[in-house]
């Protein structure tokens, strides 16, 4: 188990049966100045290769060269690690030099269980090849079994350690899976991501490796028989073509699937509802998984993160609204549920919000479900309310811990997440209601849902705003325009405001990119749809806004440009409107790092509390229903 005690990283073992735990391995602290660039050591990976030795990765500064390049940077160092912790580790990729050492770029690509003595580790030779590596974990000496070129970026392993996969991606965004019998040499190309086969494109989803030669995947139903759903299916790669439905559900698409460990065959399939849920095949284990969110009251997520070779031992993660994650050992015999620790031990669940699933009815007779989240203390007045719509569009809102939420209810805000026709994991229909809809039937499902919340009783009317991200973010920016009675304040992170501008910018990729061809039927085709699209572009409505808006957006976004964002900038104050922007340097599609977390919401914190202040005197008295 790996323990993070201040700045640096722990591996505990627990010993049964009484769970004790014993340091075998903790990282070291970087020097001030890669301290001072927030640069730490922490462990990225973690994985048993036999009962007496563990893979490792410890991601940390290091000096990395590729050719004539050279920086200092984050990257992984792996270890071979005794359990005992009585050894050294063995380092694979750290090359020593002097008092400075350099890291090769590399990957553990599969710890070869049925090898005792090596791993497979991919590494990066140079900027235009890739290497796959069988390791001596007692030597470090290596042996290459294939190399790739620049178009190539990665590998699958079967469940023998056979590479039977190949991923490759040109410069225009296209993607090729590539496939092969253990016993060849020679690749197939299975999926050609290019505008011609963009039905394959969307219908497949890997989930896992099963008996040698066949691979699971979520796929999308062919036809009315298939259901509306996606469902787990075999793939096999010595005919490349798909078996038949193996598992699926009538109102939920695969979210994952757990696998016995030994032979790989499919156990279960899990999806979201509200909570997370496993449907096991096996009676038996059916069985112990009712227990268990028994066990949990039914209110928390209960997953299978690890497993014994014998499947007589269940590491669960389980977590919830109020909880956000707990580790526990679960023995299937004796039906046993031990603690093994917490995810975020500081994270005191007083100071987290209550949330409850919220119900409501579109204007076209749809019924539709939502998220609601109130403060940890509530006073008992009419809360002030966020609304935020999810990114995607085709993403969910579950019954599960949110940080973005919580920390704005711990503010004292109410939060609604609504879940719109254009979601994804309630099948097919569903997801495909919202093609074309940005700003239209997506966005009332949105509406519908704040004004039947407000109508409870329980939400201040006079102050409402609206937060997203990404889709979220081109949600809120609409929202600001067209419902200026509505919300008080918007804020759209990495948001699109040019549904025309992107489409053309999503077309640089290449107009038979996998990326071009979805938002086609997402957004919108601008040389069909041009006027209805143009017409939901949040920049050409800027005219409307009564009401402040912040921007945010990274400087390295490659899903929207930040210029979607300076553009809506100069259209508000075009307009004469209040806008504030923060454009964040080097930060992708939102916030990914500690420190871009922290300015983020920092940042939308300080806005929505100079927007939200209680209303008092004569304001009070006109927002009085």
């Amino acid at each position: 188990m790996v323990h993070r005690k201040q700045d640096v990283d722990q591996i505990l073992r627990f010993d049964l049966p009484d769970l004790k735990p014993t340091l075998i391995f903790q990282t070291n602290r970087v020097p001030d100045v890669a301290a001072k660039k927030k640069f730490r050591q922490y462990i990225s990976y973690l994985a048993w290769k036999s009962e007496t030795t563990l893979v490792v990765s410890v991601s940390q500064p290091v000096n990395l060269e590729l050719g004539d390049y050279s920086e200092i940077v984050e990257a992984p160092v792996h270890l071979i690690l005794k359990a005992s912790g009585e050894s050294e580790p063995l380092l694979i990729n750290e090359k020593k030099r002097g008092k400075s050492a350099t890291v090769e770029i590399s990957w553990i690509q599969d710890v070869l269980r049925d090898d005792p003595d090596h791993v497979m580790i991919g590494f990066r030779k140079s900027v235009d090849e890739l290497e796959l590596d069988r390791v001596d974990i007692a030597t470090g000496q290596r042996l290459a079994l294939e190399r790739g070129d620049r178009d190539v970026s990665g590998w699958g392993t079967d469940r023998k350690g056979n590479i039977v996969t190949r991923y490759l991606e040109d410069e225009f965004d296209n993607y090729k899976i590539q496939a092969r019998k253990p016993s060849e040499k020679t690749w197939t190309t299975i999926f050609n991501y290019r505008r011609k086969d963009e039905r394959e494109l969307s219908k497949y989803r890997f989930l896992g490796v099963g008996e040698v030669g066949v691979l699971y995947v979520a796929s999308k139903p062919d036809s009315s028989a298939d259901g509306d759903t996606e469902s787990v299916r075999t793939f096999d790669l010595k005919t490349l073509k798909l078996g038949p439905i193996i598992w699926s559900n009538p109102k939920y698409d695969v979210d994952e699937i757990v696998q016995d460990v030994e032979t790989g065959e499919i156990l279960a399939g899990c999806y979201w509802v509200d909570v997370y849920q496993c449907d096991f095949k096996d009676t038996k284990l059916a069985a112990h998984m009712r227990g268990l969110k028994k066990y949990f009251d039914n209110k928390r997520n209960v997953s299978i993160v690890s497993q014994s070779y014998d499947d007589k031992k269940w590491v669960l993660s389980v977590g919830g609204p109020e909880e956000p994650a707990t580790y526990y050992l679960y023995d299937v015999e004796k039906h046993e549920v031990l603690l093994l620790g917490e995810r975020w031990p500081d994270l005191n669940s007083n100071r987290l919000g209550a949330m409850r699933r919220f119900d409501f009815k579109s204007r076209d007779g749809a019924e539709l479900s939502a998220y609601v989240t109130t403060p940890p203390h509530p006073s008992g007045q009419p809360m002030p309310l966020i609304v935020m719509p999810h990114g995607g569009p085709e993403a969910r809102d579950a019954y599960a811990y949110d940080t973005w939420v919580h920390f704005l209810a711990a503010q004292g805000y109410a939060v609604l997440q609504p879940n719109f026709r254009g979601s994804g994991g309630f099948g097919r229909k569903f997801a495909e209601a919202g093609y074309g809809e940005w700003g239209g039937r997506m966005h009332n499902d949105v509406m519908d849902a704040t004004k039947a919340l407000i109508a409870e009783g329980k939400i201040d009317p006079a102050r409402v705003c609206i937060v997203g991200a990404s889709y979220g973010g081109y949600e809120a920016l609409y929202a600001g325009a067209a419902e200026p009675a509505t919300f008080h304040c918007v804020v759209s992170v990495a948001g699109i405001s040019d549904l025309v501008g992107n489409m053309r910018w999503e077309k640089s990729f290449g107009r038979d990119s996998v990326r071009y061809t979805y938002w086609l039927k997402s957004q919108g085709d601008p040389d069909l749809d041009s006027a209805k699209m143009l017409g939901r572009s949040p920049y050409r409505l800027a005219s409307q806004y009564r009401v402040p808006v912040l921007l945010i957006h990274g400087t390295k976004d490659q899903i929207v440009p930040a210029e979607e964002s300076r553009q809506m900038k100069r259209a508000l104050e075009g307009a004469g409107k209040s806008v504030k922007y923060l454009e964040v340097s080097g930060m992708g599609h939102g916030p990914r790092t500690d420190e871009e977390t922290t300015k983020v919401l920092t940042e939308i914190q300080t806005f929505l509390a100079a927007q939200l202040q209680p209303p008092t005197g004569a304001a009070a008295a006109e927002s009085k229903p």
